[in-house]
């Protein structure tokens, strides 16, 4: 009797940190951090207790956890997590497992992040080869790789094999997925990205303008996505003199960074940067306007 009490406890209380971790992605889909990052704390924590810290929904968990961490800045927190999150993806279910794949790509991200880029090439690379086993040269988290390894690549200034993946990446989803899928604008954004890094900036402009429309109407106006695609159209209207364009945008992209990561995130941060530097050239040019117009 007390056995299948027990144990309709634990299935009830599994249920709820199930819930709870939903609702946690929920805020984090709405730029809620601060609510996701204490609730998936708090879920992890009774997990770790209930089920143990191999399960895969305390492993779930700990994944989602360290994304929410990495989305509001805290990079080193997330580190650690990615850390140990593949590893025990790698311990429990094997190398060539889909989660301990996403996994591998997560840490190899982490690695890319702490500017270790040789490092985050050859884990990409391996995650690579194995999805094109175990899941197929066409299936979205392959060519979600296949993309974060040219990324890898513009990083190392690779520049020509980083166009070459990015434009193969880009033709296989607008195939696969629509032009409309966040995938698909996510890699146009970085090819538009790495044309601004090659001074194409006309290339850049067309291709960021054309994501950023389509990037607010299908998954938010602040949403990450979107205030990256802002900031680095802004970055390209500023690096081609048009200092009133790259002006408005990088003000409403600070509007929207505030509300949605604080004033103290990186990347708000940044942005003010950036704003700044604006404001100083706009300064500069009318006054060699004025000089020149007595």
């Amino acid at each position: 009797m007390w056995g299948k009490l027990l144990e309709t406890a634990t299935n009830d209380e599994q249920r709820t940190l199930a819930i709870k971790s939903n609702l946690a992605m929920t805020f984090i889909k709405q730029g809620n951090y601060s609510e996701a990052e204490a609730l998936l704390k708090e879920c992890l924590d009774k997990q770790k207790v209930l089920l143990g810290e191999t399960h895969p929904d305390t492993l779930f968990t700990l994944m989602t956890l360290a994304g929410a961490y990495n989305s509001h800045g805290k990079h080193s927190d997330a580190d650690a997590l990615y850390q140990q999150g593949s590893e025990k993806h790698k311990a429990v279910l094997g190398e060539n497992h889909p989660d301990s794949l996403n996994a591998m790509k997560n840490l190899a991200a982490s690695y890319l992040r702490q500017g270790l880029y040789q490092e985050a090439e050859t884990l990409y690379k391996k995650c690579l080869d194995k999805q094109k086993v175990q899941l197929g040269d066409d299936h979205p988290s392959t060519l979600d790789t296949l993309c974060s390894l040219a990324a890898t690549y513009q990083y190392l200034s690779q520049y020509s094999q980083a166009e070459i993946l990015y434009k193969q990446c880009l033709a296989k989803q607008m195939e696969l997925l629509g032009e409309n899928h966040p995938d698909t604008l996510n890699t146009m954004s970085n090819l538009a990205s790495l044309y601004s890094t090659l001074t194409r900036y006309t290339d850049a402009e067309a291709l960021l303008k054309r994501c950023l429309e389509k990037q607010k109407l299908l998954i938010g106006k602040s949403s990450h996505e979107v205030l990256h695609t802002m900031s680095t159209l802004a970055t390209t209207y500023e690096n081609q003199g048009k200092l009133r364009e790259a002006e408005d945008l990088y003000k409403d992209c600070l509007e929207r960074q505030k509300r949605t990561l604080g004033a103290s995130h990186p990347d708000t941060l940044a942005t003010i940067s950036n704003l700044i530097d604006v404001y100083r050239k706009t300064s500069e040019a009318e006054a060699l306007i004025n000089s020149s117009n007595p």
